[in-house]
């Protein structure tokens, strides 16, 4: 996981989303999530976060999403 960021680099990242329509729903569900402020996770939560994503865009999403639901279901 990159640790340093720049703001140049973000703005680069939300142009780069902003230029068709499922980047900037993605962009809008992202402000939703940090706005609502419940997206604050330590390291290795933010590592498993980024596993799960991961997993789904390199082509298991629906095993991703079994896992989530069975994991949620069961805590």
């Amino acid at each position: 996981m990159q640790t340093r960021i720049t703001e140049d680099e973000m703005r680069a990242a939300a142009r780069q989303l902003s230029k068709h329509e499922r980047g900037r729903a993605a962009l809008r569900q992202l402000d939703q999530l940090l706005r609502a402020g419940e997206f604050d996770l330590d390291l290795l939560d933010q590592r498993a976060f980024l596993t799960l994503l991961g997993g789904a865009w390199m082509g298991h999403r629906a095993q991703v999403c079994e896992v989530v639901t069975e994991i949620t279901a069961a805590t």
